[in-house]
């Protein structure tokens, strides 16, 4: 090789470094990306460009970000790289004031809500996410992005979120709504606003009534039909308990019965047991985790010991995962929802747990 093409070949190499040097990075389920063009963060994904080919990946598996010439989303992304979110939230704040486009917008805006809900707050991270899913239509990877963490009780921000998340009760987006609802459920629970769950669980205004205590009685759950018939005498009596708002006292009296059920009562009998116990634990603030727990194994019962195609099974299945979301087991919750979706693909009950997953 000539002197001349070895000179080439190193202003080459220098060219080359230097260009890899000013690009964006972004580390991407743990697999750091240095030579990149980032260009979108639209419908909850990451848009870059390598080595001429474009891709898209959930932004809820970017860890870290390097914008080229964002000084201040760099610096951010670095604060929260080190675990300081309430930095970071102030960075990201300057960054998204400083955007002059709207896709780098966009891609603020998604950081900086992984920040808020690090930093717990919950009003700003809804107000965020709900602005993502609006401008996505609501897609699965925009919806997955929802915040997970929680103010203290009385909070502003539990109070800010509610009141948006409230505002959209009203969605005709399934997946949105099951997100929305289920946000709610937590927030209510940590706020002790069992009435709330309650409505959230099927109530509506006109559903319910006073119960004569300056409360509300959560409408009467779905009577569960056997064999096309109506429910027997004992369960009767129990669903009647159940919709007064006397919940321990329908339980203890279905437990009492079990050994005396017919099998084709007692899915039914272990389903409506599971609803008191569920409806127990939300009208006593959620402080019993024991209500869930046995709630959730006579749920599993059913799962376990009847036929798939047994009334009551696809709903016990459906609760039983709700069950586990709400104990924080999340993965066996999804694991439900999928096996309910697999047994009784034509059932309400896997639209629902479709809905849950996000899809």
């Amino acid at each position: 090789m000539t002197r001349t093409a070895r000179l080439a070949a190193v202003v080459a190499v220098l060219a080359a470094a230097r260009a890899a040097a000013w690009a964006d990075q972004a580390t991407i389920s743990n697999i750091p990306y240095t030579d990149i063009q980032i260009t979108d963060a639209d419908g909850g994904k990451l848009t870059y460009a390598l080595r001429g080919r474009n891709y898209d990946k959930p932004m809820t598996e970017v860890s870290h970000l390097q914008v080229m010439g964002r000084t201040a989303l760099n610096q951010a992304e670095n604060q929260l790289k080190a675990k300081k979110p309430a930095e970071a939230v102030a960075l990201y704040d300057r960054a998204f004031a400083q955007a002059d486009e709207a896709w780098l917008k966009r891609l603020v805006r998604c950081r900086r809500l992984v920040a808020l809900d690090s930093a717990g707050l919950i009003g700003r991270a809804v107000e965020d996410w709900l602005t993502i899913a609006d401008e996505t239509s609501a897609g699965r990877a925009a919806i997955v992005l929802a915040p997970s963490r929680l103010g203290q009780r009385g909070s502003a921000e539990n109070a800010k979120a509610i009141q948006l998340l409230e505002g959209r009760l009203k969605t005709r987006n399934v997946a949105l709504l099951a997100r929305v609802k289920q946000m709610l459920r937590e927030l209510y629970t940590v706020e002790g606003a069992a009435d709330k769950i309650a409505l959230l669980d099927g109530a509506g205004p006109a559903g319910g009534g006073d119960n004569g205590n300056g409360g509300t009685t959560p409408a009467p759950i779905a009577p569960v039909r056997v064999g096309g018939e109506g429910l027997s005498g004992q369960l009767k009596e129990a669903q009647d308990q159940i919709n007064a708002g006397r919940y321990a006292e329908a339980a203890d009296n279905i437990k009492a019965r079990l050994p005396r059920y017919s099998n084709a009562d007692l899915p039914t009998a272990l389903l409506l047991r599971g609803r008191a116990l569920e409806l127990q634990h939300q009208k006593s603030g959620g402080g019993d985790r024991s209500l869930l727990l046995e709630a959730g194994l006579g749920y599993m019962r059913i799962v376990s010991c009847f036929d798939p195609s047994t009334a009551g099974a696809p709903e016990a299945l459906f609760r039983a995962g709700q069950v586990c979301q709400r104990l924080g087991n999340k993965v066996a919750a999804q694991n439900a929802w999928r096996l309910l979706m697999e047994r009784s693909p034509d059932s309400e009950w896997a639209k629902k747990a479709e809905a849950a997953l996000g899809g």
